[in-house]
């Protein structure tokens, strides 16, 4: 596992620790990173009831593009366990930095949004 941020408002950083809290299924620390508007919309469970049935053994960031001054997407590895196995799927966290739901700003503080995640490839 590998963070590949040490500042703490950063879009490779809330991506880390949301892999973090998944792999623990610390459902309650995985919200702290995900994007506010999401949370917003789907509750403190939605993440859970999303994900919670999906098994994460490792992950592995590798970088980043900024989009927007509020939009970054995080390449990461995601190491799936499924029938028994570990699976790798990559994709990109779609992050956005907000200051609360629906007001994007560069001053605020990212999240992940998690239907972004569901675009796996092998």
């Amino acid at each position: 596992m590998e963070t590949g941020a040490k500042d703490k408002n950063t879009a490779e950083y809330v991506v880390a620790r949301l892999f973090e809290n998944w792999i623990k299924k610390d459902w309650e620390e995985v919200n702290r990173y995900v994007q506010t508007t999401w949370l917003y919309r789907n509750g403190i469970d939605g993440f859970k009831n999303m994900f919670g049935s999906i098994d994460v053994a490792g992950y592995h960031i590798y970088g980043k593009e900024a989009v927007t001054d509020c939009r970054h997407e995080v390449d990461f590895r995601a190491d799936i366990i499924f029938k028994g196995k570990v699976v790798m799927r990559y994709g990109k966290a779609n992050c956005i930095c907000e200051t609360a739901e629906y007001t994007s700003d560069p001053k605020g503080i990212w999240g992940v949004n998690p239907i972004s995640l569901l675009r796996w490839r092998k």
